[in-house]
């Protein structure tokens, strides 16, 4: 959502009737209901916030599945958003409790589907005419390598940039300043592997600007979802702090709330607990000041 539209993705992952009704008889589970099309591309739904009405442009781009979003704004009669994406929806199938002991139980195990990227498409708002060659780049924003092309028909085809630039960073569950939300930003923070294993997860802020991420890792040591917390009247857009839990692979007791500097991504403090019990891991997590 920005401040003039809302962005719906429309990904080739399909609910089948025929598949649902099958599996009804046959004991199955609502996800053997869904289909991912390899051969249908994505589709921007792009719709204005004053009147409800969805623009007419279409916006295509090759397939991709994607979770969870990182922001949107608007710059210069363009539209930006960016995703954390991934090739297809096998992604999905990667997530059943079997599939996920095969991958854990051998670290070093290529995982495939769960390579994501954080990833820029910046889709133009302003009208063309019929005579635009089919081989012009339409976007103009200045330092974007995203891409976007007319087709004959008249929709608009999107590629896009890679927001970690040449690193190869596996990026999920993204947050920002949330102050920058719908607006220009700069900054966003993740989970991410630094390749296509899952032997060592990181905490990473990337620099969508400069195209430079740097990272905080530890040993043994699995952290969640970075929450971003801003300085009280802080004028940066990175003046804060960055919450997350850690959860110890050698001892399923112990967790571990660590405080990190949102600017170097270095350890300000943590305090650490024992427990009775196994502590879950988590998804999702947010921050309520006493105020």
């Amino acid at each position: 959502m920005t401040k003039n539209y809302f962005v719906l993705v429309e990904q080739p992952l399909y609910l089948s009737m025929l598949r649902l009704a099958w599996a009804h008889f046959v004991a199955g589970t609502y996800s053997d209901a869904m289909h991912w099309d390899a051969n249908e591309k994505t589709r921007f739904h792009v719709v204005r916030r004053t009147d409800g009405k969805l623009m007419d442009t279409v916006y295509l781009s090759k397939g991709f599945f994607v979770f969870h979003h990182i922001n949107a704004y608007e710059e210069d009669e363009h539209l930006v958003v960016d995703m954390c994406c991934y090739d297809e929806g096998e992604v999905i199938n990667s997530l059943y409790v079997k599939a996920l002991e095969e991958l854990f139980s051998n670290p070093k195990l290529p995982s495939y589907p769960f390579v994501s990227r954080g990833k820029r498409y910046v889709l133009p708002l302003r009208k063309f005419g019929d005579n635009i060659d089919e081989k012009q780049n339409l976007v103009s924003l200045l330092n974007s390598e995203a891409k976007a092309y007319r087709l004959s028909g008249g929709s608009i085809f999107l590629q896009p940039e890679t927001l970690s630039g040449s690193d190869p960073w596996c990026p999920e569950l993204p947050r920002i300043n949330y102050d920058y939300n719908g607006r220009k930003y700069k900054y966003y923070y993740a989970l991410a592997r630094k390749d296509e294993t899952v032997d060592n997860v990181h905490l990473v802020k990337v620099d969508t600007v400069s195209r430079t991420t740097i990272s905080w890792s530890e040993e043994n040591v699995v952290p969640s979802e970075p929450v971003f917390i801003a300085e009280p009247n802080s004028v940066n857009e990175d003046s804060g702090v960055i919450l997350t839990s850690l959860l110890y692979k050698d001892d399923e007791t112990k967790v571990s709330m660590l405080v990190l500097n949102a600017k170097t991504m270095k350890e300000i403090g943590r305090v650490t607990f024992a427990t009775n019990a196994s502590v879950p891991g988590d998804f999702h997590g947010t921050f309520i000041s006493k105020a």
